[in-house]
């Protein structure tokens, strides 16, 4: 991490081709860092708000991010066949979130990646297995199933989903949800006043707002399936200064399905913890 945003594009195009694989033209990578260079090959040093290429470039920022932080944590580990998989099926979907309707493999299987690179980067020892990711807290394994949402109306079913997948894995479990496109379908920067304390605590309000809502639904969904606790990622992209300059923001959401269990609820600080604090980018709510 650190990188700017040429360089970072420059290291995962040459991470993904040391795993053997190809940027192909049908790739959204392809599309986003030809958004970043001129027509000779070189790269832009400015891209404003009127250029044609501007849109790529914004979801640029997001995607190689993402992927930088995964590069970063992944290490040797690089080589082995599954995650290789893994990382060429992230490579689908449309340059622009908001024109994959309804499936977005790739961007879901990114989700995943980020899963992963989030656990290894806190020493929880994360694998990809059913019903995702599967980690070790403490020597004991957790399931963590990834889902990602683009409307907010289908929070409760996929939880579900993700509940049903860690009770068929016997072990306890997280539910993760990226809800990056349900709490901003038009895929619109952020660009609010104030500092970064004052713009956390409106998301935390919105977020907060959304669970409180669907609380007693989520609690149905995930009742008697191992679930221990849920976890909210929306990563968005802020406009931080006058002078437009952006960054990507995650933003971080804890919901406790413990159900008054002492036990549990210590499995899930320990996991947290460790979990929350590997975030990149992280603005915890």
């Amino acid at each position: 991490m650190g990188r700017s945003l040429n360089q970072a594009a420059k290291y995962v195009l040459e991470s993904i081709e040391s795993l053997g694989l190809q940027i192909t033209i049908e790739s959204r990578l392809d599309a986003m860092c030809k958004s970043l260079q001129n027509p000779d090959g070189s790269w832009r040093d400015f891209i404003g708000v009127n250029d044609h290429d501007f849109n790529f470039a914004r979801e640029a920022l997001r995607d190689l991010t993402l992927l930088e932080f995964f590069f970063d944590q992944i290490g040797p580990e690089i080589e082995t066949e599954q995650i290789k998989q893994q990382v060429k099926q992230s490579l689908r979907d449309s340059v622009l979130p908001q024109h994959d309707m309804p499936d977005s493999p790739g961007r879901d299987t990114q989700a995943e990646l980020f899963v992963f690179a989030v656990c290894k980067k806190g020493d929880l020892h994360p694998k990809f297995k059913e019903p995702d990711v599967v980690c070790e807290v403490c020597d004991e394994e957790f399931a963590i199933a990834v889902k990602r949402i683009k409307n907010l109306d289908k929070l409760v079913r996929r939880v579900r989903d993700g509940a049903s997948q860690i009770q068929n894995s016997s072990l306890p479990g997280i539910v993760v949800v990226e809800i990056t496109r349900a709490v901003n379908p038009q895929n619109l920067e952020i660009a609010l006043p104030g500092d970064d304390s004052s713009f956390g605590k409106l998301w935390e309000a919105t977020l907060k707002e959304i669970i409180d809502h669907k609380y007693n639904q989520l609690t149905n969904a995930v009742n008697g399936k191992g679930v221990i606790g849920i976890i909210l990622h929306d990563h968005q992209i802020r406009i931080i200064d006058s002078d437009g300059k952006r960054r990507l923001e995650t933003m971080t959401y804890r919901v406790s399905m413990c159900e008054g269990s002492i036990n549990e609820k210590l499995k899930l600080d320990q996991f947290t913890r460790r979990y929350i604090g590997a975030i990149p980018n992280l603005m915890m709510l």
